[in-house]
């Protein structure tokens, strides 16, 4: 069932011309700046969008240049750390072709996050995501009080999929066309 949703949901967003995914991305950059918990928040871990994920790097460029402290993640054997970066230049392709810090030095715990944007192929209004199949965020998300933010798509919203027990959800989805808390 995952795997079919998966290949449906990547077509689905895959087809956004490229007009609508810039605009629909930048919807969901102004959407999530206006979130009170994202102006609280001083430690942020970006992901770093790739193919049609929405669009994370105008954010990440604004973030850099912002008093936020930013960090990305980097996949280190079946996990992710998060790495501090305070310039677009640390960061160079990683695992599956995914932008990451190229320093290790600046890895921060886990713990000291404030909000942590989450990607994904498919959400549901409360939270539950499919992701890529790999377990990489699910293993970042399993223990983190840190606020947990989906970006998407409205078009890659479903109203339920099966779960399991390590489908960790986020606390917010926010789309082009409305933010489910």
């Amino acid at each position: 069932m995952k795997q079919g949703l998966r290949a449906q949901m990547r077509a689905k967003r895959n087809g956004l011309p490229p007009n609508s995914y810039a605009q629909k991305s930048a919807q969901i950059r102004d959407k999530l700046e206006s979130l009170e918990q994202f102006k609280k928040s001083e430690h942020i871990l970006v992901y770093l969008s790739k193919e049609k994920e929405v669009d994370s790097h105008a954010l990440v460029r604004e973030l850099i240049r912002s008093h936020k402290e930013v960090y990305a993640p980097k996949v280190n054997g079946r996990d992710l750390h998060a790495y501090k970066i305070n310039r677009w230049e640390e960061l160079e392709p990683g695992h599956f072709d995914v932008l990451e810090p190229i320093h290790k030095h600046q890895k921060i715990p886990l713990s000291q996050l404030d909000l942590i944007l989450v990607p994904g192929i498919a959400f549901t209004p409360d939270g539950h995501r499919i992701g890529y199949g790999k377990g990489y965020y699910d293993g970042l998300l399993k223990d983190m009080d840190a606020i947990k933010i989906g970006l998407a798509f409205e078009e890659q919203m479903v109203d339920e999929f099966p779960t399991e027990d390590h489908d960790i959800p986020v606390d917010i989805v926010i789309t082009d066309q409305n933010v489910y808390q």
